[in-house]
């Protein structure tokens, strides 16, 4: 037990402690116990077979995938109309030095249809230059506008091929 003296306390000075023994004092026994985690048993019944049918998430088909302005395109997107597109720039550079390659990109279409600005690059082409024109390519783009009731956003996945052959 410690107690401080009446005397000190002084505000920032040290304190000395006193030290003192009781006669109250009674040990505490710690006694370490060996545990058995128990596990959960499952109990089977006769007769009380339940068979679980599997289910299905109901969600939009990522799997469509349509072929436009030499890109492969897929997800939800796929199924609206394209009213203006462009594509992109195959630079000078990479054709003098016969450099093919593809980069995917994924975006997100406004309910008017234009493209959200946030796209983002899924696979890199790893030249900045392909990554570059193809994300400003993707930006014009001019999905049809949804109709009806129909609202939200849709996402989309686009991989341009940038190939010698097409140029």
């Amino acid at each position: 037990m410690a107690s401080i003296p009446a005397q000190q306390g002084v505000a920032n000075q040290p304190i000395d402690l006193n030290h003192q023994q009781s006669s109250n004092q009674h040990s505490v026994e710690l006694l370490r116990a060996e545990v058995t985690p128990q596990r959960p048993s499952l109990a089977i019944t006769k007769g009380a077979v339940t068979s679980i049918a599997p289910t299905t998430a109901k969600t939009a088909d990522s799997s469509a995938q349509r072929i436009l302005a030499g890109a492969a395109l897929k997800g939800p997107v796929v199924d609206r109309s394209l009213i203006s597109y462009a594509t992109p720039v195959y630079p000078e550079w990479a054709k003098q030095q016969a450099i093919e390659a593809s980069v995917t990109l994924y975006f997100v279409v406004l309910p008017d249809g234009r493209v959200k600005e946030n796209v983002l690059i899924q696979k890199t082409s790893a030249y900045e230059d392909f990554d570059h024109n193809a994300t400003n390519a993707l930006l014009t783009w001019r999905f049809e506008p949804l109709k009806g009731e129909a609202i939200g956003e849709q996402w989309g996945l686009i991989t341009f091929h940038f190939k010698l052959s097409d140029t």
